[in-house]
């Protein structure tokens, strides 16, 4: 019962004022119960990352596998093996916490595999874009699709790496010069959101135009949370130098 009781405070915790929004209305919203049935049954938190890689891999296969001239239904297998392997990797972590079996190297490895299963996942998304309009007669939004996957892939990329570092750095310290986040932050951070990442491969299906323009607006977003990790990690490297007599 107290692994149970934990979970739930994740899950209570997850929807908090705290949280991002939405993490409120999303299928990972279900995580603690799946954490909940994988101690039952005895999966481990690493297997269940590993799990989370492996849908992220079918749904690279479905993108490249899949007769191109479709797009309804390789979207919509793609979308739901993202958001299996997005709803397992948000219940590892709560599994590992909840039943002491926490790590360095558990760290390690979901850390790894969000960075593969995200690459595989909106990398096959793009690719797949790219076989399809080029498949439909439009070389010029196929061509589009390549550059716009290429800056998101790489934009969350770097803004993951940076984060990681940043925070084994300078997190401890940081705390104490951090002002408490305004509306505005949590509106962004939102909007950099896996989960609005996820929903940029539904927007394909009707509205391509404002599709690639969410990827690229997020792109945006995720580079210059890159650049202010450096700025915030100078800052603090500058009010730690002896001042002057």
């Amino acid at each position: 019962m107290a692994v149970r009781r934990k979970l739930v405070h994740f899950w209570q915790q997850r929807n908090s004022a705290e949280s991002v929004l939405l993490d409120k209305f999303s299928i990972n919203n279900a995580s603690f119960a799946v954490a909940w049935l994988a101690y039952v049954f005895k999966v481990t938190p690493n297997q269940l990352s590993v799990a989370s890689g492996v849908f992220s891999l079918c749904a690279f296969v479905i993108a490249l596998g899949w007769p191109a001239a479709e797009l309804t239904a390789p979207l919509l297998w793609i979308f739901a093996c993202a958001q299996t392997a997005y709803l397992l990797d948000c219940a590892d972590g709560q599994l590992a916490r909840a039943t002491g079996q926490a790590s360095e190297f558990g760290d390690l490895l979901d850390h790894g595999i969000d960075v593969g299963a995200s690459t595989l996942v909106f990398g096959g998304v793009f690719a797949f874009l790219y076989r399809h309009f080029s498949a439909a007669g439009a070389p010029e939004t196929a061509d589009l699709s390549l550059l716009v996957g290429f800056l998101f892939l790489l934009a969350r990329s770097v803004r993951f790496f940076a984060w990681q570092k940043f925070s084994y750095l300078y997190g401890d310290k940081e705390k104490g010069v951090r002002r408490e986040p305004s509306a505005t932050h949590h509106i962004l951070v939102s909007l950099m959101d896996h989960q609005m990442s996820l929903f940029g491969i539904i927007l394909f299906l009707t509205m391509p135009a404002v599709g690639f323009m969410l990827f690229v607006g997020q792109a945006i977003l995720l580079g210059t949370a890159y650049l202010r990790y450096f700025v915030r990690a100078w800052r603090i490297h500058k009010d730690s130098l002896p001042g002057e007599d």
